[in-house]
């Protein structure tokens, strides 16, 4: 059973990016304070719950293989939501918890969400501030188009060094009914194993898996009127 111990990419710039204690603690306060209405809350908190429920299983698996971090995310707004993750005693010291926020343009599972993304949304953050978080952040808009359809010909995503100084990740998307892209997963470890090709392998094929399973789920356990396999499809991610 996943612990509380660290399994972030970064150290979260301050803001919106800031580490929440969990994913289900942050969509209940935002309920007491009056965001989102509580039906709507209660609807994203069953899909979290969908999409943790298919990956769990494989998530263990890969983190078997690795003995790195591994991570799990969902578009949210422009940043990437980190609704799970593993870690392990030997893996790499990174900054983080479930509900803590990345940067699409600069860690790997936003680089697999936003290569998905709809062109609106690619467009908004291409074109918009891409803050650099060490000398090797993407900052270029051209840079940033070229990595992303890189993305989409290769199948997974690459950040070597690009958030935190010693920290590489590889993330692949995850793709629930229809092929609507959902979620993304991804390896964390340290820059100096030279092994984010052997990550690649890896990590394709347990987003492969997640998205199997879930594809395999039944459209049951109604929210709102609506399967929570049905509010996968909402924008094309959890939403």
């Amino acid at each position: 059973m996943p612990g509380n111990r660290p399994a972030h990419e970064h150290r979260p710039p301050p803001g919106p990016g800031t580490d929440q204690p969990g994913c289900a603690g942050a969509l209940a306060r935002q309920a007491l304070h009056g965001g989102a209405r509580p039906w709507e809350l209660a609807a994203r908190a069953s899909r979290v719950s969908v999409l943790r429920e298919a990956a769990l299983p494989y998530m263990h698996d890969l983190h078997h293989a690795t003995r790195q971090h591994v991570q799990l995310a969902v578009a949210d707004g422009d940043q990437a939501l980190l609704v799970e993750k593993i870690s392990g005693l030997g893996a790499i010291p990174t900054v983080g918890r479930a509900g803590g926020r990345l940067p699409l343009h600069a860690s790997g599972v936003g680089k697999a969400i936003l290569a998905h993304s709809s062109p609106a949304v690619q467009d908004r953050i291409v074109t918009g501030a891409l803050v650099r978080y060490t000398p090797k952040t993407l900052t270029s808009p051209d840079a940033l188009r070229t990595a992303l359809a890189e993305v989409r010909r290769v199948g997974h995503a690459t950040c070597d060094e690009e958030l935190t100084l010693g920290a590489v990740s590889c993330a692949a998307p995850v793709f629930g009914p229809r092929s609507a892209m959902v979620a993304a997963v991804s390896v964390v470890g340290p820059a100096s194993s030279g092994a984010l090709h052997e990550m690649a392998a890896a990590v394709r094929t347990i987003a492969h898996g997640i998205s199997r399973a879930l594809h395999a789920m039944p459209a049951s356990r109604p929210v709102g009127g609506m399967s929570p396999l049905s509010h996968l499809l909402v924008g094309g991610a959890l939403r």
